[in-house]
């Protein structure tokens, strides 16, 4: 129950490297809506030509509609110029049910994969499984 006390002994010439990575996690403003339009864009591709169900801010209707999307995470880390752990953080928040959910994150998937059709052409699977057209 007492006061606790730590003193940390730098090396002058590490002090500068500490205090910068003391403040590496942080996310700008700007960082955190490159993140929302790199997922508007994934979710605008998925829309493709069909009827847009997403409006803009400012219309008065409003008609969301779930859609399933692959994020890849690599590529928005670097597009954003962000640590994996600040944009999977962002994420967790966006999925957050006390603040208006978002999203609904659904699981990582490794980067690369290999997938074998037996019979059935890819094109017709891309009409009918959301997951296959993220992943085309």
């Amino acid at each position: 129950g007492r006061d606790a006390f730590a003193y940390a002994l730098l090396l002058t010439e590490e002090a500068t490297i500490r205090h910068s990575l003391s403040h590496s996690d942080g996310m700008t403003l700007s960082q955190v809506k490159a993140l929302m339009l790199c997922i508007r864009a994934v979710v605008d591709e998925a829309f493709g030509d069909n009827d847009r169900a997403l409006t803009v801010e400012g219309d008065s209707e409003r008609n969301f509609t779930a859609v399933d999307v692959a994020l890849g995470i690599p590529s928005i880390v670097e597009a954003i110029d962000a640590k994996e752990e600040s944009l999977e953080t962002i994420i967790s928040l966006l999925e957050e049910t006390q603040m208006g959910s978002l999203l609904s994150f659904e699981g990582a998937l490794p980067n690369d994969g290999t997938i074998t059709l037996k019979k059935r052409d890819i094109s017709k699977l891309v009409a009918e499984e959301p997951v296959i057209r993220a992943i085309e």
